[in-house]
């Protein structure tokens, strides 16, 4: 990543899109102190989070969540399909639809 300017305002929503190695993991990783700045600053509600560890940028506000996807290989199919449906995030259309649903559209009924 060689510069960028970026400015949002409280309660924004903005989505980072790009083709790969454009900088988008590169920008994550700098805004919750996995990487540290070679060069400018990162500030976050009047504070520079370069100078901050991970966990102080956690608690400022600013969190990682990584993409692993995973189920719980100890459960059935419709378990861990239940278990993903009861997590608050689920929502959309996803979040309308039952566990047998889901099993239905795809195929993993006997499973």
């Amino acid at each position: 990543m060689d510069r960028l300017d970026l400015s949002l305002d409280a309660g924004s929503v903005l989505s980072i899109i790009g083709p790969n190695g454009c900088g988008k993991t590169t920008l994550f990783n700098l805004l919750t102190g996995h990487l540290r700045p070679s060069a400018g600053y990162a500030r976050f509600r009047g504070g520079d989070l370069a100078r901050l560890s991970t966990h102080q940028i956690a608690r400022a506000g600013i969190v990682r969540k990584f993409q692993v996807p995973s189920v719980f290989p100890n459960l059935t199919v419709a378990e861990n399909l239940r278990t993903a449906l009861a997590a608050p995030r689920a929502g959309g259309d996803v979040g309308r639809l039952t566990t047998g649903a889901l099993l239905d559209l795809s195929d993993l009924e006997a499973h």
